[in-house]
Formats: C-alpha cells, sequence, structure tokens
C-alpha cells in the first residue's frame, strides 16, 4: 500500500489537479475504483490457484509462451517502477534540499538501501511498513490540520465543473498508480492469512485514498487549481506555507520523510 501512496502524494496532484482542476479530488475516487477492481481480478485468480503466483498459474490460463511473455513484462514493470523510484527519490533531494550535492551520491544510497530492504525479504519489509504507515498518515494529518488558516473554501468551487469526459481522462494516472495493486499477485501465496486478503485490500486502497485526498484537498484549498498544476511538488509547497505565529514554520521536511519512508517500503 505504502508503495502506491508514496508518489501520489508527492507528484500526482500536480499532474491530476493540471486536468480535472478543482475535480481532481473527484478522479481519485474514480481511481479507487479501478484498482478495487483490479485486485477483485488478482484475488480471484489467486483463490482459484491457491499457492502459485502469477508466473506459475499464467501459462496455464493462456499458454506457455503468451504467459512467460507477460510474466516477462511483469518483471520488467517493476524493475522499471523501482528505477523510478529510486530516481525520483535522489532528484527531489537535490531539486528541493541539496542541490550542490551531485545526484549520483544519492543513487548509490539509495540503491543500496532499497537493495538490503529487499535482501533481508518480505516480513521484514512487512514490518517496516507497520512502523511507517501511522506515522506518516500522523504527519499528513497534522500539516493538513496547520495549513487550515491558509484554506479557502472557494478554491475547490464549483464541484462538478470539469465535465464528465476529462474527469475520466484526469484518472489515467492516479489509476496507474492504484493498479500496482497487482503486485498482490506474488505476495498472495505467501500469506499466513489468506481468508481475509480482500477486505484487507479494500481497506488498505481505501486508506490509500483517504491519504491522497487529504494531500489533494488540502493543496487545492490553499492554492486553488491554478496555482496547484503550476507547483511540481504542490504538497512540498502547500507546507511552506505554513507559518502559526511565526514558530511553527518551515516544515517542508515533513512531505519528505513521509515520502521517502514510504517510497522505501
Amino acid at each position: 500500500m505504502t508503495m502506491i501512496y508514496a508518489t501520489l502524494i508527492l507528484f500526482i496532484p500536480q499532474n491530476t489537479v493540471a486536468h480535472a482542476k478543482q475535480d481532481a479530488w473527484l478522479s481519485f475516487l474514480i481511481a479507487f475504483t479501478g484498482g478495487v477492481l483490479i485486485s477483485l481480478v488478482v484475488i480471484n485468480l489467486s483463490s482459484r490457484f491457491p499457492g502459485q503466483t502469477l508466473f506459475e498459474y499464467l501459462p496455464l490460463i493462456i499458454g506457455r509462451w503468451p504467459g512467460k511473455i507477460i510474466g516477462f513484462f511483469y518483471v520488467w514493470l517493476f524493475i522499471h517502477f523501482c528505477a523510478l523510484v529510486d530516481r525520483e527519490y535522489c532528484s527531489t533531494i537535490v531539486a528541493a534540499f541539496m542541490p550542490e550535492t551531485p545526484l549520483v551520491v544519492f543513487l548509490i544510497h539509495g540503491t543500496i538501501m532499497f537493495a538490503y530492504i529487499t535482501y533481508c525479504g518480505l516480513e521484514v519489509l512487512a514490518r517496516i511498513n507497520q512502523l511507517f504507515l501511522p506515522l506518516n498518515a500522523g504527519l499528513l494529518t497534522i500539516l493538513f490540520a496547520l495549513a487550515t488558516p491558509e484554506m479557502k473554501i472557494a478554491n475547490i468551487l464549483p464541484v462538478f465543473d470539469t465535465g464528465f469526459l476529462t474527469l475520466i481522462k484526469s484518472t489515467i494516472t492516479p489509476l496507474s498508480w492504484f493498479g500496482e495493486i497487482v503486485a498482490l499477485a506474488v505476495i498472495i501465496p505467501y500469506l499466513a492469512e489468506q481468508k481475509n486478503v480482500y477486505r484487507l485490500t479494500i481497506k488498505a486502497l481505501f486508506f490509500v485514498l483517504v491519504l491522497i485526498e487529504i494531500a489533494t484537498v488540502g493543496v487545492l484549498l490553499v492554492f486553488g487549481p491554478t496555482l496547484t498544476s503550476s507547483y511540481f511538488f504542490p504538497v512540498l509547497s502547500g507546507t511552506k506555507m505554513i507559518n502559526i505565529a511565526n514558530f511553527i514554520e518551515r516544515l517542508e521536511i515533513i512531505p519528505v520523510i513521509v515520502w521517502i519512508t514510504s517510497g522505501t517500503v
């Protein structure tokens, strides 16, 4: 779940708002529905082929070679995704905080860190997630509350002003991230509790939806759709606006912490 909302929170609000304007929060609702449907397909396939991963039951469904080809692209997809997250992690740190540090320093650091976590195995990854998830959710909620004085409800009005077709088109990018739930196809066989997989998956996706809606609605209320779509890191920019009594300020490190810890998992 954290792999879904990590990059969603940092980058996707800008992309989605650029298309859906103040109705961007509706785009994520539609994308959430798509994620639920994808998870339903994946879980049903896993229940039909218990104890087998995607790579094992694909050849049984569509044939040996087509199954292997799709399995290859599945592996390539996640290798590409991991490389993308690593580059985003490094580029964000350099662009936002340490512009004079060579990018390769963070690339090496990130690659070693991700490789070590992978080496430790799925259980360690899950326990890290248990540690960071409530922390990150709490930090985002606190940021939203602290930014309340800067929010204007008029910035998200009128609702349903974008148009249905434009709204549907704006869901393509967030749906691609919600679609990462297909990773369950290789995780489910290794779960100790498989009876409640569907219920837990829906809860996880809903939790992702809540977090991304907090981020999206928050930046829209602060900046409005025009300014939000002009910022490359709208959540980061919104955090910079927080100033409580000239004492609580410069909190932009918080969304970076949320993103790095979530992206690591």
